[in-house]
C-alpha cells in the first residue's frame, strides 16, 4: 500500500501481466485505468499511459494522477485493465500533507513578518500618515489627512494644514472655472426641453410613430382566389398534372419536347413489371430454389436438430447454451487434407446455443463442422453427412 499527500500529483506504476501465463509481464498494450475516490463510483484517469522501461522492466506501466485525483481523503482504488493482459489494482492511500508542506506554508509566513519592524515605535513618536480615525485624536500642523478613512469623531486639526486654514460650517467656497463652464453649458432652456412623461400613451409623437408604421402596410396581400385567378391566366386552368400512360404521350407531344425525349417517353413501360414477371427473370438469370441461405451451396438443410433434437446445439460442458458462437462447414477430406481456406457455408448461433440459420449442404458427402467463439472457447470438431 503506497500513501499519497492530498491535492499533491503523484506518480503511481503498476504490473500488467500476460493473460495466457498469468505470469510473465506484458509489453506494448494499452492499459484503460479507473479511479474510485474513497469508495466512491470508479471515473477514468485523466492522465497518459506509458511504459516504465520495456527492456528492464517487461511489464510496468506508470501514470500521474492529478492533484483533483488525490483531493480525497482515504482509500484511491486504481484499476487497469488491457487487452491480452490480466486485470490488476493497486490500493493507494491519502493522507493529509505532511511536515514538509507546513515548512512550505511557516516560510511563507516568515517571510511577510521579516518586513515588521524591529520593536514597536516609542509613544509620541511621529508614526507617518494617520490611516484612520477612531477618537481623541489631535492631527499635527500640515498633518496629510487625504487618506484618512471612515468618520472622523472627536478630531481636532491646527490651525492650518498645509496653508489653508481648515474649513468650518458657514465658510464661502470658491467654485473651479472647470464648474462655471460645465454650469453654463447646462442651460434651463435645455433643461426644460426634457419631457417629464416621454412616450406616454398621452404623448402626440406616438400618433407620428402610429402614422409612419402604417404608411409601409397601404396594400393588402393578394387573397387566395386572386392568387388562384392569376395562376389559371399563367398556366392554364384545370389540372396541369395528369397520371399515367396517357400523359407521358401528351407529353411527348407536347411543342416543348424535343424528338430524343420523346422517344425515351415512348420507350417507357405503360405498367410496372409484376411479381411473377420478376421472379421469372430472376430465376432464368441466377436459377430457380433458394439462393445459400444461411450459406452453402447445396439442397440440404442442417442446423441444431440434424440428428436428433438439439443434437448439434452450441452449449457449455454444463449444458449451457454459448451466444454469438461461429459453425463452419468443410467438406471432410479437404479439412483432414489442412485445406482450411474454402468452407462451403458458415452461420452462427443464438443466444441458447440453437443455430441462427441452417447451412445447405448436398446430401451424402461428409462435412467436418467446427465451433468456436473467439476470445471465449476453443475450436470444436463435428463430423456429418446429410
Amino acid at each position: 500500500m503506497r500513501v499519497i499527500e492530498q491535492s499533491i500529483a503523484a506518480t503511481v506504476v503498476f504490473l500488467m501481466v500476460d493473460s495466457t501465463s498469468h505470469i510473465t509481464g506484458i509489453n506494448g498494450v494499452t492499459p484503460a485505468v479507473k479511479l474510485s475516490k474513497a469508495g466512491g463510483a470508479g471515473a477514468t484517469a485523466t492522465g497518459a499511459v506509458t511504459a516504465v522501461d520495456a527492456t528492464n522492466n517487461p511489464g510496468w506501466y506508470k501514470i500521474t494522477l492529478s492533484t483533483t485525483e488525490t483531493n480525497t481523503l482515504g482509500d484511491l482504488v486504481l484499476s487497469a485493465t488491457a487487452t491480452g493482459a490480466d486485470p490488476t489494482d493497486r490500493l493507494l492511500v491519502v493522507e493529509l500533507a505532511t511536515l514538509s508542506n507546513v515548512d512550505t506554508e511557516v516560510d511563507a509566513i516568515k517571510a511577510k513578518t521579516d518586513n515588521l519592524p524591529a520593536s514597536p515605535a516609542a509613544v509620541g513618536s511621529n508614526m507617518g500618515t494617520v490611516v484612520s480615525v477612531t477618537s481623541g485624536v489631535t492631527l499635527a500642523s500640515n498633518q496629510d489627512i487625504r487618506n484618512i478613512t471612515g468618520t472622523l469623531p472627536n478630531v481636532t486639526l491646527a490651525a492650518t494644514q498645509g496653508s489653508y486654514a481648515p474649513a468650518k460650517a458657514g465658510d464661502a467656497m470658491n467654485l473651479t472655472s472647470a464648474y462655471d463652464a460645465a454650469k453654463t453649458a447646462a442651460s434651463q432652456a435645455s433643461v426644460s426641453a426634457i419631457p417629464t412623461d416621454p412616450l406616454l400613451a398621452s404623448d402626440a409623437r406616438l400618433n407620428n410613430l402610429d402614422t409612419t408604421i402604417s404608411s409601409r402596410n397601404a396594400t393588402d396581400p393578394p387573397t387566395v382566389a386572386a392568387i388562384d385567378a392569376a395562376l389559371s391566366a399563367a398556366h392554364g386552368v384545370g389540372s396541369w398534372v395528369d397520371s399515367g400512360a396517357t400523359n407521358l404521350a401528351g407529353i411527348a407531344t407536347a411543342a416543348n419536347v424535343t424528338a430524343s425525349q420523346a422517344a425515351v417517353i415512348a420507350a417507357m413501360p405503360a405498367a410496372p413489371p409484376t411479381a411473377a414477371a420478376i421472379d421469372t427473370q430472376l430465376s432464368a438469370t441466377h436459377g430457380a430454389g433458394l439462393w445459400l441461405a444461411g450459406g452453402g451451396g447445396g439442397y440440404t438443410a442442417v442446423d441444431h436438430n440434424t440428428g436428433g433434437t438439439d443434437n448439434l446445439r452450441y452449449t457449455t460442458a454444463a449444458g449451457v447454451g454459448i451466444d454469438n458462437g461461429s459453425i463452419m462447414a468443410y467438406v471432410a477430406t479437404a479439412y483432414a487434407a489442412g485445406d482450411f481456406s474454402n468452407p462451403v457455408g458458415a452461420t452462427t448461433t443464438n443466444s441458447d446455443g440453437r443455430w441462427s440459420a441452417p447451412l445447405l449442404l448436398d446430401a451424402g458427402v461428409a462435412y467436418t463442422l467446427i465451433f468456436y467463439k473467439q476470445g471465449g472457447y476453443q475450436i470444436t470438431t463435428v463430423e456429418v453427412t446429410p
